[in-house]
């Protein structure tokens, strides 16, 4: 399991780089593919792609905490679970949505092979096991 976060540690850093840029897609995209999800979100169906990708840059970097703690996640989880999920409702069923978009944003951007997307399925199971 180590090596599967290793491996996605690598791009990671390279993907967050543009956090508001890639942030903003796998928000856009997890609307467009789950139009139920923007429910828990009304105040982001009005606001520009330029803000969407704020809180998408904050996305990324709540999701890159718990990658680099690369399974000594669970005070981050502790931690997410007294804010994220009471206030925003992030649930377990969201947050595996959340990153099977996020793994189809880094495979189209070229961050992902499809050799790694099992490596990373894995490492986003163990975190979602935990929520």
């Amino acid at each position: 399991m180590m090596a599967d976060y290793e491996m996605f540690l690598k791009p990671w850093g390279n993907f967050v780089i543009e956090g508001a840029g890639h942030g903003g897609e796998v928000l856009k995209r997890l609307f467009q593919k789950h139009p139920d999800t923007l429910k828990l979100f009304p105040e982001f169906k009005s606001i520009s792609y330029v803000e969407l990708g704020k809180h998408g840059k904050t996305l990324l970097e709540k999701l890159g905490e718990l990658l680099w703690a690369k399974g000594n996640h669970a005070a981050i989880i502790q931690k997410l679970a007294t804010s994220d999920v009471k206030t925003d409702k992030i649930i377990h069923k969201y947050f595996r949505r959340i990153s099977g978009v996020l793994m189809e944003v880094m495979k189209d951007y070229g961050f992902l092979s499809s050799n790694d997307w099992k490596k990373l399925e894995r490492v986003m199971d163990n975190i979602a096991k935990d929520i």
